[in-house]
């Protein structure tokens, strides 16, 4: 088994068109919540754990069923079926909803129902798009001095 280090931009690059989904994983089940940790454990320099991988070889490529990761995620909705031919094909088997959450804030949405509205109605959904305000002081959490 081997490590290498990868940023976080070459990575979300590569979503979709080298790094896929297995059949075997489950759904995306991040809360808005958990994308937002997600971000501030990055934007505070914490780890975020790593990720495991798996490069297919032709002969098995053509054998398995792969998926895109959501970029724009509203409830219910499944991962696309993906094509692996002519590409080089990465699976993600350890990631997915950590890889999924970095989309969604990044680059993408993530649709949330308002409360006291039914499911059903159109109108309870809103799409949510993450901003970072990256001038913005912090402050610790016992309400001391900026650490600016």
């Amino acid at each position: 088994m081997s490590y290498a280090t990868i940023t976080i931009g070459d990575l979300l690059a590569d979503v979709n068109s080298r790094y896929f989904l297995p059949a075997i994983q489950r759904p995306y089940v991040w809360s808005a919540d958990q994308v937002i940790t997600l971000i501030d454990s990055l934007l505070k320099g914490y780890p975020i754990s790593s990720l495991m991988f798996w490069a297919v070889d032709e002969d098995l490529k053509r054998e398995l069923k792969i998926y895109n990761f959501i970029e724009h995620w509203k409830p219910g909705m499944q991962n696309p079926t993906a094509s692996a031919n002519g590409r080089d094909v990465t699976l993600v088997l350890d990631g997915q909803q950590r890889i999924t959450s970095l989309l969604i804030a990044l680059r993408g949405s993530f649709a949330e129902k308002a409360k006291h509205k039914r499911r059903s109605s159109p109108d309870a959904w809103s799409e949510k798009t993450l901003y970072i305000d990256l001038l913005r002081c912090l402050v610790p959490a016992s309400g001391g001095s900026d650490l600016g």
